[in-house]
């Protein structure tokens, strides 16, 4: 396992338990949702952010055709884009160490 795929898997092992996960794991998930929210500059972008918060992050569980609806995607397209918000969000964590180069 490469160090961008165990990042990649703990970081959706992070989002995946947000809702019981310890104080400190919220914390960490919590600023990186801050700082992708502040650095999203293209509607695509915020669209990912919104997609994870959606997902992961709000107190209510939104069913995946709920999300698709209420952010306008298909649902086919749902996991490639969760995929992305997770991409998206270990650049912001961790810099170009967080791109798969291979």
């Amino acid at each position: 396992m490469t160090v961008y795929e165990y990042r990649k898997m703990l970081l959706a092992a992070y989002l995946g338990s947000y809702r019981r996960a310890p104080p400190h794991v919220k914390r960490l998930v919590d600023q990186a949702m801050a700082v992708s929210l502040r650095s999203a500059a293209t509607e695509e972008e915020k669209r990912l952010h919104n997609l994870l918060v959606l997902r992961f992050i709000a107190e209510q569980d939104f069913s995946v055709s709920r999300i698709c609806k209420a952010l306008h995607m298909s649902r086919g397209n749902f996991k490639q884009a969760t995929a992305a918000g997770v991409d998206r969000l270990l650049v912001l964590l961790f810099g170009v160490d967080g791109v798969d180069w291979g």
